[in-house]
């Protein structure tokens, strides 16, 4: 191992994977100094959210695997081939010490490459049941950390398992009501409503919402902080007296 502790860290598409990444490699640098790298897809929310948490990112050109015929798909062997040349090129550089996954499609290539280049690999999976990158990796990863003991069952034949929760963010400061309500702009007298999708929103829930309020069903006693994802944002954005909508909440703790 070099004098100098490098990581690299592989997670993203959504928040859900993105902001675990995040948390760890904040309390890595904070108590063992280490040198930090993240590897995120050109199209995932970790392109905006790793630079604004103070570390450098690479970007690969990966995206999903559509679940349906889509021209996309068709598109997906030359994209990966391409995001594994890159990984490979910056794990040679960076050198890293070991590679630490979080999830999402991104995921993939990246401990796949650091695999075949017999660098020291880790996944830490958040769900009860695990993600369908996790499940692919799992024989060949060196360690998997899970937040739940069922997930275990999911994940035959793997090297070493250990169960120790998920990673929270360790620098939320304590906000009281009065002060989190001026900052979204709502009413501290009112009750409070908030509306979550997942970082990317989910289209049905924003729906749902939506008719609750045009069928005037919620009273004006109470008021909405909703976060519908950055894809139906302007479609509901300034729709709604209740509602104070956002395409994100970065201060999920003032949420």
């Amino acid at each position: 191992m070099s004098q100098e502790l490098k990581i690299i860290f592989a997670g993203g598409g959504t928040g859900g994977h993105v902001f675990p990444a995040i948390n760890i490699a904040k309390a890595l640098r904070e108590h063992l100094k280490a040198k930090i790298l993240f590897i995120g897809a050109a199209g995932g929310i970790e392109k905006s959210k790793v630079p604004q948490a103070g570390f450098e990112i690479k970007l690969i050109p990966v995206v999903g695997f559509q679940r349906k015929i889509a021209f996309k798909n068709f598109l997906f062997p030359f994209k990966l081939y391409k995001s594994m040349q890159i990984c490979k090129e910056e794990m040679i550089n960076f050198n890293p010490d070991i590679v630490i996954g979080t999830g999402g499609y991104v995921t993939g290539p990246v401990l796949k490459t650091a695999v075949k280049l017999k660098i020291p690999t880790v996944l830490q999976e958040q769900n009860s049941y695990p993600g369908v990158t996790t499940r692919l990796l799992a024989k060949r990863v060196d360690l998997i950390l899970l937040a739940y003991e069922e997930a275990k069952k999911y994940l035959s034949k793997t090297k070493k398992i250990v169960v120790c929760g998920n990673p929270l963010m360790a620098d939320i400061k304590k906000e009281d009501k009065k002060s989190a309500a001026e900052y979204f702009n709502l009413n501290p007298q009112k009750k409070t409503i908030l509306i979550l999708g997942g970082s990317q929103g989910a289209a049905s829930l924003n729906k749902s919402i939506a008719g609750l309020l045009d069928e005037k069903r919620i009273p004006k006693t109470h008021q909405l902080l909703w976060q519908t994802g950055k894809n139906e944002y302007n479609k509901y954005k300034d729709k709604y007296e209740l509602a104070r909508i956002f395409p994100f909440i970065d201060e999920m703790h003032k949420a």
